[in-house]
């Protein structure tokens, strides 16, 4: 089959069904039952392949997860083959897909962390033990078996999985701070690096935040792998540096990092989260700074919510990569593969690509306070998954934590070897191929959500 033949899929709405046609062969249907208006999703169904797969893949994905289901919840089979061959959905698998996507949950939902922030702990994923799979992938691998079972010599093109390391600045050593310098000494035990915060102080010495950017890209240079290092713009505040991007020596880097094709992005401040026009403002003086378009980021702490992509998008921002827990690593949004957001409100998908990050540097030994071992562990299961369905692994890892005795270089590179790929991630690429016009009948799948939602 060719790309060409997907977009000649037949979709049409029949008494509560979405039946998909195929385009290779007009006779063979997939149907999916369609929500009613007034559904209440409360409850999370588990249905079975149509066939045991691979052992492996079994032990992975022992059955299917389908939250924010509406009663009844269905059981058995999520696809079915129907007497003439074709093939029926239990449920409104794409609706289903599409709630967690879009973090429907968190819409609904006014837990708040101190930082405004959903918490992971409130999560469905979290409280009923998924968290750590990537749900909606998963769907794909279902439905692959049962297009399988349409058309036996369909063979799904594979994608591959690839890495995406990224780093928030959240501090440059400029201006000088004492408290910070002496800090180096009496909690980090390093008396010479103190020396060089003292250094710092003429215009021309690089202070060890600095060097430190420094080395941890140099450490993804040398393994092939890309780094991609997001600056602020904030004013400063209790929780943002309020460094300058015009500063001689950030300026050295930025052009540094120019020359040699490491990826620059935006950390917006603190107070950016739920403030578009302090968000454009950041963007706007970031761009005078860099001179880089288009550009991505992440939110500052982690501070998003589904309402932050529009803002994003409104800012003319083109990637977001804001969308893991602080307290938990996992798939919030039950997939590793970047994806375009859809605007519910607006019934159309955003122009901004969103990349799941999956694992942050502080959630592991902070907030799970787990051992290094252990972390390994949970790192190269969750890379596996990756694996799985050809998705991204995304992992923050702030510049400082690679001086943090309980943190550090070694154990960094120990994670980085345990996600298992080096394969790049061209998020531009992904974002335009995603873009591309969709075929006019994709307006009735829309209108199917529409009525459901």
């Amino acid at each position: 089959m060719k790309p060409a033949d997907w977009g000649r899929c037949q979709i049409s709405m029949n008494a509560g069904c979405l039946e998909v046609r195929l385009g290779w062969d007009d006779r063979k249907r997939i149907e999916f039952p369609v929500f009613s208006a007034n559904a209440v999703s409360c409850r999370t169904a588990r249905l079975k392949w149509m066939f045991p797969p691979v052992d492996r893949l079994h032990k992975l994905v022992p059955d299917f997860i389908l939250p924010h289901h509406p009663e009844p919840v269905p059981e058995g089979h999520l696809f079915e083959q129907l007497d003439q061959g074709n093939i029926r959905c239990k449920t409104d698998l794409p609706l289903i897909a599409l709630a967690v996507l879009c973090r429907w949950e968190e819409v609904q939902s006014s837990e708040r962390d101190e930082h405004g922030r959903f918490p992971a702990g409130a999560s469905v994923a979290r409280q009923e033990g998924f968290l750590h799979r990537p749900i909606v992938d998963e769907y794909g691998l279902a439905l692959e078996q049962a297009l399988k079972v349409l058309s036996p010599g369909w063979t799904a093109a594979r994608r591959e999985p690839r890495v995406k390391l990224s780093h928030d600045i959240d501090g440059t050593g400029v201006p000088f701070q004492f408290r910070t310098a002496v800090g180096a000494t009496l909690r980090r035990r390093r008396p010479l690096e103190t020396c060089r915060w003292l250094l710092s102080l003429v215009p021309v010495v690089d202070p060890p935040p600095l060097r430190t950017v420094d080395r941890i890209v140099q450490l993804s240079l040398d393994r092939g792998l890309d780094s991609a290092v997001y600056w602020m713009a904030a004013k400063p505040s209790p929780y943002d540096p309020g460094y300058s991007l015009l500063e001689p020596r950030v300026q050295k880097r930025i052009q540094k990092f120019r020359e040699r094709d490491v990826e620059m992005g935006i950390h917006p401040g603190y107070f950016s989260f739920g403030d578009p026009l302090m968000l454009r403002n950041e963007v706007n003086e970031w761009q005078s700074a860099i001179d880089e378009r288009p550009i991505g980021g992440r939110q500052h702490y982690l501070r998003w919510l589904p309402a932050t992509w529009n803002d994003w998008e409104n800012a003319g921002l083109s990637y977001d990569s804001s969308v893991g827990y602080a307290d938990c690593i996992g798939f919030r949004a039950g997939t590793c593969v970047p994806y375009r957001p859809w605007n519910l409100a607006e019934d159309r998908a955003l122009n901004l690509l969103e990349i799941p990050l999956l694992v942050m540097d502080g959630t592991l030994v902070v907030y799970m306070r787990l051992k290094k071992e252990e972390a390994i562990v949970q790192v190269r299961n969750m890379a596996e998954r990756c694996l799985m369905v050809g998705g991204v692994f995304t992992f923050l890892c702030h510049t400082d934590w690679i001086t943090e005795p309980e943190f550090g270089e070694n154990f960094y590179l120990s994670l980085i070897e345990a996600m298992g790929t080096h394969g790049r991630l061209n998020w531009l690429d992904d974002l335009t191929r995603q873009r591309q016009v969709v075929h006019p009948a994709f307006a009735k799948f829309r209108e199917a959500d529409g009525v459901a939602s």
